[in-house]
């Protein structure tokens, strides 16, 4: 079989980083680390996992790498946009996710990584008061600021390509309204007459990105790329666009947790599922209207994967909750419980309890690292629009809804989808057998 014409990944590979708090500086930190030989990459499907190509005689179990032209890590170079002044060492220093061991060996590289003035409207996540902002006209202006930044750091760091990474907090809700998020048309003439509630800061670093030839990677639960207007802009400048919410901790479990009760048949009477964190995303997400976008993120998870239309002696009638809690002594420790309610053979209950000790940053680093390299893949592949298969990673995957399309959610079909990807452009068929 021919291989996909995906252009070699030659040269430098920039990655924008919207955000330079804990998962950021801990991406950055463990990818310096990793390149001096002094830390694993532990987490990354890029770096560690193994697809299985051809079949019988010609079987093979290749990493990615060896399968498609990928950068390696001493390619990338790292710039940021952030609210607060603070360099990548002082951030990293003060987000505590890493011990200063582990952060001293590449102070050199963090402390030349200063942010650059962040596009931000205070009433989005108002828990955040930084001052190292742009000052902006109007939307519209916002937008070509952030287009001006990307420009300077292609021509002064000399990467030969880009891919921006929303790395920052969650903004408040935005619900898609087709009047101004319709059409690429429409969402501009909204920049311009500054509708500031219909227009994020987010969405400008979106339509900056994909004007400036970049890939755009939406880390948060926020609304930013999934309207249709992102979509016509990723389609006409043929970029690809992925999101929403890195797939870190609760959601992980929930995606991998829900197909062993749909697959063995058992019913589902609840699913409580609560949270507490203390880093900066719990802050912001202790704001009502911050919480709800990640509520929204959070709970489409389990529905597309029980689905009552299916099963509807076993799905019909389920609860599902979701809580976050912010708790400062925890820091970026996040815990994770789920409560589920099942019930078996004549209606019988039975309960299950999932206590998840997690660490948020060290969770999502190695998604950001997957993230930023599969999408300047599939740029090299010309893939563009919507990129589903990496809904691997991510809590709630972009889909067509304007079309009742439904987003698949379970985490190994997820990755069947990922591998075949992967196969497909290194030239290998499609595979639906799992091994």
């Amino acid at each position: 079989m021919a291989k996909e014409n995906v252009k070699p990944a030659t040269g430098k590979l920039g990655i924008m980083v919207v955000g330079l708090g804990a998962v950021s500086t801990t991406f950055m930190t463990g990818v310096m680390m990793t390149r001096k030989g002094l830390a694993k990459p532990v987490g990354s499907m890029t770096q560690y996992d193994k697809i299985r190509v051809g079949k019988g005689e010609n079987k093979q179990y290749l990493h990615y790498k060896d399968i498609v032209s990928m950068p390696s890590l001493d390619d990338i170079v790292f710039a940021a946009w952030d609210v607060f002044p603070a360099n990548a060492y002082e951030s990293a220093i003060n987000a505590e996710v890493l011990k200063e061991k582990d952060i001293n060996p590449v102070k050199d590289e963090l402390l030349k990584i200063k942010p650059m003035k962040a596009a931000f409207d205070h009433n989005y996540a108002k828990r955040l008061d930084g001052d190292n902002v742009k000052d902006c006209k109007d939307r519209w202006d916002m937008a070509q600021q952030v287009r001006e930044d990307i420009r300077n750091f292609k021509k002064e760091s000399g990467v030969d390509r880009v891919v921006v990474l929303w790395a920052a907090s969650t903004e408040i809700y935005v619900e898609p309204d087709m009047k101004y998020h319709g059409t690429l048309a429409a969402l501009e003439q909204a920049m311009k007459d500054n509708v500031v509630d219909k227009v994020a800061p987010s969405m400008c670093y979106a339509y900056a990105a994909l004007m400036e030839d970049a890939p755009f990677i939406m880390g948060a639960p926020n609304t930013t790329v999934d309207i249709p207007a992102m979509w016509e802009l990723a389609e006409q400048k043929q970029l690809p666009i992925a999101g929403k919410d890195f797939k870190t901790g609760q959601t992980l479990v929930k995606s991998g947790f829900a197909p062993i009760i749909g697959t063995r048949m058992l019913g589902l009477n609840g699913w409580f599922s609560t949270n507490i964190l203390g880093n900066r995303d719990g802050l912001v997400l202790d704001e009502p209207a911050n919480f709800r976008t990640k509520e929204v993120s959070k709970l489409s998870t389990l529905e597309s994967i029980l689905v009552s239309d299916d099963q509807p002696d076993l799905y019909s009638n389920y609860y599902h909750k979701v809580r976050i809690n912010y708790y400062p002594p925890r820091n970026d420790n996040k815990e994770g419980w789920d409560n589920i309610d099942i019930f078996g053979w004549m209606g019988y209950p039975m309960q299950i309890k999932i206590n998840f000790l997690c660490r948020d940053s060290i969770l999502a680093a190695p998604l950001c690292l997957d993230l930023c390299l599969l999408m300047d893949l599939a740029h090299r592949a010309g893939r563009y629009g919507i990129q589903r298969f990496l809904s691997f990673f991510l809590k709630s995957p972009m889909h067509d809804y304007t079309q009742d399309e439904v987003p698949v959610n379970h985490l190994f079909q997820q990755y069947v989808m990922l591998k075949n990807a992967i196969r497909e452009m290194g030239g290998y068929e499609a595979d639906e057998e799992i091994d």
